[in-house]
């Protein structure tokens, strides 16, 4: 399965100058363990040498998308070329969570199953983001969870296969 795991403010800002631009924010970090513990992150190359990002992640297997062929990234395997066959076969042996940044999301948001989306309440003046409206058209909300006045936890499915599954009768 494919899914996808970001935190965003609330004009989908994902990052500023490689980095989580919101106060530390315990709960999202928690959340993100819990769910990506034992599973495959993919992540860009611009996530994995974002400051403040320990590398590996520990307790998973990590993957870094570049184009670059000769690019190492140690304690991280590293795939280029066609992206969604590579994510397909990842998939096929573990739980994929694509973790960012923002260009890898919006290319492969056709293959996510899943994305998990952490809202934290505020503007803070991102340079990278994801397509809010293209989740929106993509995707179904089908639950959300308020933390606290900061932190919202929402989940949304595939229109696709949701679609699909109302469809279909057993």
């Amino acid at each position: 399965m494919i899914k996808a795991i970001l935190a965003c403010d609330s004009q989908g800002g994902i990052g500023r100058n490689g980095q989580m631009p919101w106060p530390h924010n315990r709960k999202d970090l928690a959340h993100f363990k819990q769910l990506t513990s034992g599973c495959t992150v993919v992540m860009g190359r611009g996530t994995w040498e974002g400051k403040g990002m320990p590398k590996p992640l520990p307790n998973r297997h990590n993957v870094v998308v570049t184009s670059d062929p000769d690019y190492v990234a140690h304690g991280a395997d590293v795939i280029h070329g066609d992206l969604k066959e590579n994510l397909t076969k990842l998939a096929e042996s573990n739980t994929v969570f694509v973790i960012g940044g923002g260009v890898l999301v919006n290319q492969v948001l056709d293959e996510i199953q899943i994305f998990h989306l952490t809202r934290i309440s505020g503007s803070y003046e991102c340079d990278a983001f994801i397509d809010l409206e293209s989740l929106d058209e993509k995707f179904v909300k089908i639950d959300t969870v308020e933390i606290d006045m900061m932190t919202r936890f929402e989940t949304y499915f595939a229109r696709k296969l949701h679609d699909l599954h109302l469809n279909t009768e057993f």
